[in-house]
């Protein structure tokens, strides 16, 4: 099923990111302003940002079939 599929990959996903971030992977990090003005300063900054617009993601996508089945 493509939605269990989904919900799998994206709960993987804090995990895959604090073995990234343990491992150095996103060092060295260059400051990035977002398009909405959120500056993120360090690597730490961006692996929260990251999870809260994922989670934006998830959101829609479990929003969608009570949307779909009207």
């Amino acid at each position: 099923m493509l939605a269990m599929g989904i919900c799998d990959a994206f709960l993987s996903l804090p995990e895959q990111a604090e073995a990234d971030l343990r491992a150095g992977a996103l060092r060295p990090f260059r400051e990035y302003t977002t398009t909405p003005g959120v500056v993120l300063a360090s690597a730490e900054d961006a692996l929260r940002f990251n999870l809260y617009h994922e989670g934006l993601h998830l959101g829609s996508i479990l929003a969608q079939p009570p949307l779909t089945r009207r």
